[in-house]
């Protein structure tokens, strides 16, 4: 369950550096 890991992943990342 690689690919459920990534979306998380991004969600975070997204959230706390979308101007990145």
């Amino acid at each position: 369950m690689s690919t459920v890991r990534a979306s998380l992943f991004r969600a975070c990342a997204s959230r706390f550096a979308p101007r990145r």
